[in-house]
């Protein structure tokens, strides 16, 4: 049965997801909860009035639902667990089927269980069953891919939603950022433990990041620092805070203001302190590239915000002239007005022993001749060799 101490997957990872089968914060929807056990998932069931296809009998599209969900959390667990990513990974259902082996009845708990039978990086096959009593009353399977292009290649989605700092800078020519959403604050922000300020810093704290870049910046500031990995979304990692013993954590603060979460002693940092990484706080939308042509093309052109689409893709561009990625110790902010951007651009090397800043402030004709002598500097001052160090 389940363990009620035991905190369920959907209340660790998306305690604010308003998915109908799974989601916490949605009260009219079925509010499952699957527990990791001994050999993938399990979830404990008690069905409402509401849920049944005629009197005493569940209906068999809320069966469908929760194998669904469930095996979607499977996934996504097995792929966080073995691959030990830094971020909780989102999974989507390439397809999966149902049978109905008997009538599942009403008025019992009902136990589903899921477990893995193939598993890959981006992807994984689901073996489901449910159980009521000692009847076996379904099975199902079901693959579910981590990658969403991987979607947007097979035609399971028509659009993919990213926090656009995490997309790598040379996307496949297959697909387009297609437009981006209005820019949330791109700064860092310092959560501390009761009692400490931002003074401390200059002691030898025990601080959780999950980035060479904050790592890196971090160092520069005081090398005495213990700077320790962590891994989960953003209210797990507040959570570790206290039941890790921690001095502090570095979050964006564009996360903290999406999710609406408030912490008590908080330190925002400033640009000179601590530079955001290219297109931190923004939300880009990827499509194929052959629906920019199509209806879909002018759609999202509605909500594309020009000034924060032309900042971020000056910022990735960056990125990739020095061939990093979202986890080399890179800072590239631009920012837009009058026509004119003012960029700004630091590249340290793991400890932060070596940092090199640099600058540039010029015309939006004048952009192409501008960030090719600007990247020109860049890679003749050593960047592409510092953050290799």
């Amino acid at each position: 049965m389940k363990k009620e101490e035991t905190l369920s997957v959907q209340k660790e990872y998306a305690k604010k997801s308003i998915c109908f089968g799974c989601g916490p914060a949605n009260k009219k929807g079925l509010r499952i909860e699957s527990f990791r056990g001994k050999n993938g998932l399990d979830l404990w069931f008690d069905p409402l009035p509401q849920h049944q296809a005629f009197p005493g009998v569940i209906n068999g599209g809320i069966i469908g639902c929760v194998f669904d969900c469930h095996g979607n959390w499977t996934a996504a667990v097995s792929i966080y667990d073995k691959f030990k990513k830094n971020n909780f990974p989102s999974t989507v259902t390439a397809n999966y089927s149902v049978n109905l082996l008997r009538p599942t009845p009403y008025g019992k708990t009902l136990h589903f269980t899921a477990r893995i039978i193939t598993l890959t990086e981006d992807k994984a096959e689901i073996e489901m069953d449910l159980f009521s009593g000692d009847n076996h009353c379904a099975k199902g399977k079901g693959l579910f891919v981590s990658k969403l292009e991987s979607a947007l290649k097979n035609g399971l989605a028509d659009m993919a939603v990213h926090s656009l700092k995490d997309v790598p800078a040379v996307v496949d020519s297959q697909f387009n950022i297609a437009a981006t959403l209005p820019r949330e604050d791109a700064r860092d922000v310092l959560l501390l433990r009761n009692g400490l300020t931002i003074d401390d810093l200059s002691k030898n704290l025990k601080i959780a990041t999950s980035g060479p870049r904050r790592k890196a910046q971090l160092l520069a500031m005081n090398s005495e620092l213990t700077i320790v990995p962590i891994r989960g979304n953003i209210q797990t990692r507040i959570n570790k805070i206290d039941s890790e013993n921690l001095d502090g954590l570095i979050v964006a603060k564009a996360a903290l203001n999406r999710l609406q979460i408030s912490h008590p002693n908080t330190y925002l940092f400033s640009e000179e302190q601590m530079l955001s990484a290219a297109a931190q706080g923004a939300i880009g939308i990827e499509v194929n590239a052959i629906d920019l042509k199509s209806e879909m093309g002018d759609l999202l052109q509605l909500l594309n915000d020009e000034l924060t689409y032309q900042a971020t893709e000056i910022e990735r561009e960056i990125v990739a002239s020095l061939e990093g990625n979202c986890l080399s110790p890179i800072s590239a902010l631009c920012k837009i007005e009058n026509h004119s951007a003012n960029l700004k651009v630091r590249v340290s090397n793991q400890a932060g022993t070596k940092v090199y800043n640099e600058a540039i402030k010029f015309k939006l004709e004048n952009k192409i001749d501008a960030m090719r002598g600007f990247i020109e500097k860049l890679i003749r001052n050593g960047a592409k060799e510092i953050i290799q160090l």
